[in-house]
């Protein structure tokens, strides 16, 4: 300091201006006090400021949702045209199908990764109960038991018996019997609106296990919330020679309604049609 401990009118003037500006910081920093401090100025509580950013915030969708937030869950996403997919039903719900007019089924799940199905051909019925037919009454029984392992994965095993109402198209080179069934192992990715299920197993007849396998694979693309395409594929070697079928067809979906028509490809099943017959059936959830 100079002149007895006085500043020169420059430094003072400096002095004077830090102080300002340190002061007019500190000014700011009390009126913003409350909020850095996690207080609500109005009432003096604690109310911490990212809690109240997250509280206004919707909750998150799941990623797999997101497209169709707005639509009502997919009440039919466990089957295709005839067999189930992975998906598995809730406990306590099941479904009524039919195909045909003729052929009626049900599957209902006593748990939640278990299901239980079964079904009958009515015209075979009708028929076998006539003296001097040669028919049996067509029938299945089947049980699928699924879990979901990861996000949009599901993976279990279907295993189905039935019995034909009449000699199958390969009886005549291969003595199988007339009660057929195949353990098929599934595995459905995707989700309830857009997934596709793929289905590898081995069949058994009167005279054992298959020597080839049985191949599948089905989907279900749901591409406005009333309508959805299908299609269902197999390949089954139940006799020497392979016997495959094909279906594509779209579904119409109401409540807890499901109409289906479309067509199937294969020349046996569709004799009298030619090479495509047509195919139509609906479902009801229950």
């Amino acid at each position: 300091m100079r002149n007895g401990g006085h500043l020169p009118p420059r430094a003072r003037l400096h002095r004077v201006s830090a102080f300002f500006r340190i002061g007019t910081l500190g000014l700011l920093l009390l009126t913003l006090q409350p909020a850095l401090a996690g207080e609500d100025p109005a009432n003096g509580h604690a109310n911490s400021l990212t809690e109240q950013t997250y509280l206004k915030r919707p909750a998150p969708v799941p990623s797999s949702r997101r497209v169709f937030s707005t639509w009502k869950d997919n009440p039919h996403s466990h089957h295709t045209f005839f067999a189930p997919s992975a998906i598995p039903l809730p406990q306590g719900q099941g479904y009524y199908q039919n195909s045909y007019v003729i052929m009626h089924s049900a599957w209902f799940a006593p748990l939640d990764n278990v299901s239980i199905g079964g079904g009958f051909q009515m015209m075979s019925v009708l028929a076998s109960l006539r003296p001097g037919q040669n028919k049996l009454p067509g029938y299945f029984l089947a049980m699928k038991a699924s879990k979901r392992f990861l996000p949009g994965c599901w993976a279990g095993v279907y295993a189905v018996g039935s019995q034909l109402s009449s000699d199958p198209p390969f009886q005549d080179s291969l003595d199988t019997g007339r009660k057929m069934g195949a353990v098929i192992g599934q595995c459905t990715v995707g989700t309830p609106e857009a997934h596709a299920t793929f289905n590898l197993g081995y069949g058994v007849t009167g005279i054992g296990l298959t020597r080839k396998p049985v191949l599948g694979f089905s989907g279900q693309w749901r591409f406005t919330e009333p309508v959805a395409i299908v299609t269902e594929n197999w390949i089954l070697s139940f006799g020497e020679e392979s016997f495959p079928i094909y279906t594509a067809g779209v579904r119409f979906i109401h409540r807890k309604l499901a109409a289906d028509g479309g067509l199937v490809y294969n020349k046996d099943l569709a004799e009298g049609f030619g090479a495509i017959a047509p195919y139509f059936g609906f479902a009801l959830r229950f």
